[in-house]
């Protein structure tokens, strides 16, 4: 079966987001745009893609919170000129 791009995104943390920000305008709650998501991901791919609402927070929360890390580059320190 040949599914349209934006399903085949939701397979992606991204996509499956994306999906849950259009969801909000129709719903009350976010937990309840969530949920209506994870239905429509489970109609195509027959499994739920997070195991609940908290899992999922969870996930929003390391995604969009992460900072890029480089462990090679060092601070140099300015030397201060009296």
């Amino acid at each position: 079966m040949k599914y349209q791009n934006h399903i085949l995104k939701m397979q992606e943390f991204i996509g499956f987001y994306d999906k849950w920000c259009s969801m909000l305008g129709y719903y009350n709650t976010n937990e309840q745009a969530y949920e209506a998501t994870e239905r429509i991901y489970k109609n195509y791919f027959g499994k739920r893609r997070y195991k609940n609402f908290e899992s999922f927070k969870v996930t929003v929360s390391k995604y969009f919170n992460k900072t890029p890390v480089n462990p090679k580059k060092k601070k140099v320190a300015k030397n201060k000129k009296n």
